[in-house]
């Protein structure tokens, strides 16, 4: 049914097509911009998105079809949510570290976001707030994190896909510390970022198990995801040098 969507469905991929692909239309027309124009449009973009995260979150704590509504577990630390902030916070402050996170770290997890949903955001009808919300905000992330990179806000390379791991752990341990206040206070079961684990995902299940300290058993994914951007680095340069077009290796 077109008027749903859900991973792979039609609407689905036109909204994967739109969401990797503007990007680049809106870097090729900010091409002969200034970096101060870029920095206040990708301003206006992140605090756009996060109005309509605002939105998004009133409106699943009216509706009565998604009962699970916790209040403490829908503030804005899971890491897509983050990546919001933070993308308010590098476009208003020209913070090259944050931009690279943004990149490196906040698409590929919007897109796995987007990719395999919570059972409560499959199959919704479109024009409905939790899809708009939920599908919109993520596709807007990966728009904002590609945009970074597009303009030539900050130059990709080793380093910088290194310092947005580092600043992943940064964030991953800052967030930590807001769990253990949560589970001392209000919610015991917070683990924004996963760092006490998450039994529904096998990986993080197998990792916790094997090492069983809260955040020390993401290691491995750190440095996993450390490996995985120094990849994606590598091709991102290659192409840039056989590429007259692009815009990532400025």
């Amino acid at each position: 049914d077109n008027k749903m969507i859900e991973p792979f469905n039609l609407s689905w991929i036109i909204l994967t097509i739109l969401q990797f692909t503007l990007p680049f239309i809106l870097a090729s027309r900010y091409k002969d911009k200034t970096r101060d124009e870029k920095l206040r449009f990708l301003f206006y973009l992140s605090s756009a998105t996060a109005i309509l995260w605002l939105i998004y979150k009133i409106g699943l704590s009216i509706d009565p079809e998604y009962p699970s509504f916790n209040f403490w577990n829908e503030l804005p630390f899971h890491a897509c949510n983050t990546t919001i902030i933070l993308g308010i916070l590098a476009s208003r402050f020209d913070k090259k570290t944050i931009m690279a996170y943004c990149f490196f770290v906040g698409v590929p997890c919007a897109f796995l976001s987007l990719l395999m949903p919570d059972l409560d955001f499959v199959r919704l009808p479109i024009l409905s707030i939790r899809a708009i919300g939920y599908y919109g905000t993520h596709a807007l992330i990966i728009v904002m994190g590609l945009l970074f990179a597009l303009f030539g806000l900050f130059k990709i390379n080793y380093k910088s896909a290194a310092k947005s791991i580092g600043f992943f752990v940064v964030m991953s341990t800052l967030i930590h510390v807001v769990n253990i206040i949560l589970r001392l206070t209000v919610f015991p079961d917070a683990s924004y970022y996963y760092t006490f684990g998450f039994d529904e995902n096998t990986i993080l299940r197998a990792l916790y198990r094997f090492i069983p300290v809260p955040l020390l058993y993401m290691v491995p994914i750190f440095f996993f995801a450390l490996i995985i951007v120094w990849i994606e680095t590598f091709i991102i340069r290659f192409v840039g040098k056989h590429s007259k077009r692009t815009q990532f290796d400025r």
